[in-house]
């Protein structure tokens, strides 16, 4: 077994996935990998692969030590470019430089919590931050079950449904208005929000409030599909209010690793609700859960994609372990004594055409109607933003290129990347080709400590690019956007991405957490 030289990049914490402490972690590179390492003191240390290409991982640090005025910036490298982890003489697309003496920390103590909060985290961070998404669930229950369900939502019969009272819903929404001011876009979730008994009802309240600026309602689009009565409703609310799109869960157009995720081939209900959403005028954005079953069939869906004017985007999301899923890497659990020297881990070989060599998925316990699904095991490596761009790219045809993508604004860079593609007279032409994202991403290389200045604003109102992304965002339904959100678990947190966090969960109350953090300690772990 080979030793590779370990370059550590920053200093953070992280959770124990066993007893889902809050304990010190780093993350390094190692050749051309990011890695995030953590050592509990009573399971252990354990390692995690959190890039497979590190021109794609960006270092950054949370709210910092400074108050709201502060402006501190003695952490980065003296006013000097602060991007990617690659280094300065890594090939990487056209993008700000970065010097990697710009941080060499040795593990640190997490930064102080407020009094009586776990090391590590100070929720009141979440109550100063901007919140760009809330997401509420507003039922616990599905008409699915889903071996993935990373909110393990159960299957009930339509008497059964548990869902959020309407009244309670509304106050919890108040609580949040009252203390941000305004919810940029609420997002209505579950389990399977469409068969709440309320639904219409509780919709409609939220598109009259103007203090909301729009909604996502995610769905698996059974309802949508087989319910007239319901479509056509839907349909004349939209047309009534606008402001409301359709996130709908979507695994690729093709067979491989449909009833890996949803226990059933699913694809032709999706077609049906993509469809019917179209007259209506509805947009729809396509949820996929990339995993090493659908990696090779990311440029497909793309392609798919842009032959539906319906459709306005793609989220990819590579699938995280919460919920029903467990994450089981690859690395095995080591003593904190083995830290001195690390091994090059063994991961699965990336080519970028998807042909991923590691563990398959696990079979679902049951079929769609059967007994309660035992859930999905996450072996290997997960994937991560690197692994979804080269294989789009790849997989594009020449369509697209990695300088195509970018880190939002708002929020951790390492939190959003979205790319647009411009629909005109039957061509496809991709915005880079118009717009060099190089130019403005001066919030990649001005400094990687956040003051709670910059927390309380929003990147994408401050930032030549936020411009440049609302003006895409509020343009003709020409316009198709690609977005990778990369969730983390308990082996992937870091706390500095939580610090920044701009999803937040609407909880009980009223109260905001960190959507990662919030699956993360829902079922991210074991405890002891």
């Amino acid at each position: 077994m080979t030793l590779a030289t370990r370059e550590i990049l920053k200093a953070t914490s992280s959770l124990c996935p066993v007893c889902l402490g809050h304990v010190p972690a780093e993350v390094y590179a190692v050749g051309p990998q990011v890695f995030l390492g953590k050592t509990c003191p009573e399971h252990g240390h354990f390692e995690s692969l959190i890039s497979s290409d590190r021109r794609f991982y960006h270092l950054s640090r949370g709210a910092g030590s400074g108050d709201s005025g502060s402006t501190d910036t003695a952490a980065c490298c003296g006013g000097g470019a602060c991007d990617s982890g690659a280094g300065a003489a890594a090939a990487s697309p056209p993008r700000a430089s970065l010097s990697l003496n710009v941080l060499q920390p040795d593990i640190a103590t997490p930064q102080s919590p407020a009094p009586g909060h776990a090391p590590g985290h100070d929720p009141t961070l979440i109550e100063r931050a901007q919140t760009c998404i809330a997401l509420i669930e507003i039922v616990e229950s599905c008409n699915l079950q889903c071996p993935t369900c990373y909110a393990d939502s159960p299957f009930t019969k339509p008497q059964d449904v548990v869902a959020l009272p309407l009244a309670e819903f509304r106050s919890r929404i108040e609580s949040v208005l009252r203390r941000k001011k305004r919810i940029d876009i609420l997002q209505l979730s579950g389990g399977e929000p469409t068969i709440h008994p309320e639904f219409f009802d509780l919709l409609e309240g939220a598109l009259l409030d103007q203090r909301i600026g729009y909604l996502l309602l995610n769905t698996n689009g059974v309802r949508l599909a087989q319910d007239d009565a319901f479509m056509a409703r839907l349909g004349e609310m939209h047309r009534q209010h606008r402001r409301f799109e359709i996130y709908l869960q979507f695994d690729g157009p093709q067979e491989a690793g449909q009833a890996e995720l949803r226990g059933a081939d699913l694809r032709r209900m999706r077609e049906r609700v993509v469809d019917r959403c179209g007259p209506w005028g509805i947009p729809v954005t396509l949820a996929m859960t990339v995993t090493p079953a659908n990696l090779s069939h990311l440029g497909e869906t793309v392609r798919f994609g842009l032959a539906h004017n319906a459709i306005r985007g793609i989220s990819f999301q590579p699938m995280f372990g919460s919920g029903r899923v467990t994450p089981t890497p690859a690395q095995t659990p080591t003593s904190a004594a083995s830290r001195l020297s690390l091994p090059v881990m063994q991961q699965p070989a990336r080519p970028r055409n998807g042909n991923v060599h590691a563990s398959p998925l696990a079979e679902p316990g049951a079929e769609l109607n059967g007994a309660v699904l035992s859930g999905t095991e996450l072996k290997g490596a997960g994937l991560n933003v690197a692994d979804v761009i080269l294989a789009i790219v790849e997989q594009s045809d020449g369509l697209l290129s990695e300088r195509d993508f970018t880190p939002l604004p708002c929020g951790d860079p390492n939190c959003h990347t979205i790319g647009y593609v411009l629909r005109r007279a039957g061509q496809s032409i991709p915005v880079s080709r118009l717009v060099d994202f190089a130019q403005v991403q001066g919030f990649l290389k001005d400094r990687i400590d956040f003051t709670m200045a910059d927390l309380e604003r929003c990147g994408c109102e401050s930032e030549p690019l936020g411009q440049i992304l609302r003006d895409l965002e509020i343009g003709p339904d020409n316009v198709f956007r690609m977005f990778i959100k990369p969730f983390m678990d308990a082996w992937t947190y870091d706390q500095d991405r939580i610090d920044r966090c701009c999803v937040h969960v609407v909880g009980e109350d009223g109260s905001l957490e960190s959507f990662c953090r919030h699956y993360a300690l829902k079922g991210g772990g074991r405890r002891a």
